[in-house]
Order: structure tokens, then C-alpha cells, then sequence
């Protein structure tokens, strides 16, 4: 699929001559092969921020984790609408599990405090 790049040269320069500025567009041919371009979709790729709020639920605080699980479940909700890209959803799934897995964790730890307090308070010591 290597062409010289005096050829790619030459056919991006034709190809822009003839009012196609990207030479990679769906259906443009360069140098004998066809790119099929990419595919536009409706919302930008979130991967990265939902991963990056389920890590952080984990080593910042779990207010991460609510967002994390937010977006996250959009994002999966779009990408079975064919809205997002479905190549990162596995990122998008480690980044939501994370922030679940986080806000169970979190919540069974304020509820151990709050039982500890309540204890402490009860028997008065």
C-alpha cells in the first residue's frame, strides 16, 4: 500500500486542483488505492475524560466517580445509537466500571464511619 511520495505528491496536488483539498476523502484515490475516509459521527469521542474520572475516583475523591459513571453511560447509550465511536468503548467501559466499583467502595466506607460514630456516640465514651 506504499506508493512513492513523488506519486502521493502528485495526485494530492491533482486532487486539490480539482477542489478536493483532502486527499484521504472517501472514494479519492492516490497512487491506485481507494481510502475510505472517516466516518463523521454526531458527538466527539469521550473516552479519555471518562477514563481518566474513573482512575481519578479512585486516587482523588469520588465526586470523579459520579462524573465518570455519568458520562460514561451516555456515552455507551451513544455509541448503541451509532452517535459515538465504538472504537474506544472499552475504554469507555473501564472508565464506567471504575467509577461504579469507586462510588460502592466510598459508600460502604462513609457507612462504616457513620456506624463507628454512631457506636461511639451510643455508648457514650
Amino acid at each position: 500500500d506504499w506508493i512513492p511520495a513523488t506519486q502521493f505528491r502528485a495526485a494530492t496536488a491533482a486532487s486539490s486542483v480539482s477542489g478536493n483539498a483532502n486527499p484521504f476523502a472517501s472514494g479519492t484515490s492516490v497512487g491506485g488505492v481507494t481510502y475510505q475516509g472517516v466516518k463523521n459521527y454526531a458527538k466527539p469521542d469521550q473516552s479519555g475524560l471518562v477514563l481518566a474520572m474513573g482512575i481519578l475516583s479512585f486516587l482523588a475523591c469520588f465526586i470523579c466517580g459520579i462524573f465518570a459513571v455519568v458520562i460514561g453511560g451516555r456515552a455507551l447509550k451513544d455509541i448503541d445509537a451509532g452517535l459515538h465511536d465504538p472504537a474506544n468503548k472499552g475504554l469507555i467501559q473501564v472508565g464506567y466500571y471504575m467509577g461504579i466499583a469507586s462510588l460502592v467502595i466510598h459508600v460502604f466506607c462513609i457507612g462504616g464511619y457513620l456506624l463507628l460514630i454512631a457506636g461511639v456516640v451510643i455508648s457514650g465514651a
